[in-house]
């Protein structure tokens, strides 16, 4: 595409390195999509492994909550069955 005219040469040129460096931003932009999707491995990309990474976080906090609500009615039912046989073995009056 050379011009006999020297301003449409440089304007070849600035076109020429516009195009390389959008280019390059393209390839940057693919490696950044494969990084985050995984590509062809999809068990390899970021988004696969925090979503893995978040469903293991509710999984333990799910267990961590039920172990918090098994613990807790095991104390206060402890705490009640206590007192009930404070009382009943005093005969009722609640005086040791």
């Amino acid at each position: 595409m050379p011009s006999d005219h020297p301003k449409d040469n440089d304007i070849h040129v600035v076109l020429h390195e516009i195009r390389g460096d959008l280019e390059r931003q393209g390839q940057m932009l693919q490696e950044c999509h494969e990084y985050i999707t995984g590509g062809k491995k999809v068990g390899d990309g970021l988004a696969y492994r925090l979503t893995a990474l978040e469903h293991q976080t509710a999984k333990d906090a799910e267990s961590r909550s039920f172990w918090m609500r098994t613990i807790g009615t095991t104390a206060v039912g402890a705490f009640i069955t206590g007192i009930f046989a404070i009382l009943f073995k005093s005969g009722g009056n609640g005086h040791p």
